[in-house]
């Protein structure tokens, strides 16, 4: 039997957050194709230097970072998640094409 679609009036049970194991993110972008857009997720990736001999401070070049995890969500989902972290940051969002009438 097919799941019904998650309506908004539905109450949803979130479970399973503390399986997930959290993971620093130095970097990230997002790749919009089509329909849905793709959140990657990047570490910095420190170079081996337990083979050297550092006597003195210096500043260690970064060689490459390395993709961690990416997740993938609808349009309606990334307004969503956008607007709700707009919010937590204490921000109003405008649409670009309604700044634009204002003008």
């Amino acid at each position: 039997m097919a799941d019904k679609p998650v309506d908004e009036a539905q109450k949803l049970d979130f479970v399973g957050m503390e399986d997930v194991l959290a993971i620093y993110s130095d970097a990230f972008f997002v790749a919009n194709a089509g329909d849905m857009f793709t959140i990657y997720f990047f570490q910095n990736q420190l170079p081996d230097v337990a083979q050297r001999e550092i006597a003195r401070t210096e500043t260690i070049k970064l060689a490459r970072t390395k993709c961690i995890g990416r997740i993938v969500v609808s349009p309606n989902g990334m307004a969503k998640l956008v607007d709700a972290m707009a919010t937590n940051m204490g921000f109003t969002l405008v649409k670009k094409a309604a700044a634009v009438e204002t003008k």
